[in-house]
């Protein structure tokens, strides 16, 4: 998000949503964020994966015969 927390304020909030809303007000307070303009890529080249896809191929390439990331069934 970033947002800088001290380190107190994490052990202060153990529970997930005080920690959010620590979040939140420090956002507040902050005023707005610019955040930068999303940009189309070329789609003549190949695209870069993401970290998770590269992880995702190393296990793959690690284990072939595994099956852990296989979902075998639809579900609606």
């Amino acid at each position: 998000f970033g947002v800088v927390l001290p380190l107190t304020t994490l052990f202060a909030k153990p529970v997930l949503s005080d920690l959010a809303q620590s979040i939140v007000e420090v956002l507040s307070r902050a005023g707005p964020q610019d955040l930068p303009a999303i940009v189309a890529v070329s789609r003549q080249e190949p695209l870069v994966p993401s970290f998770a896809q590269q992880r995702l191929w190393f296990l793959a390439q690690l284990d072939e015969a595994s099956t852990n990331y296989h979902i075998p069934l639809v579900l609606r």
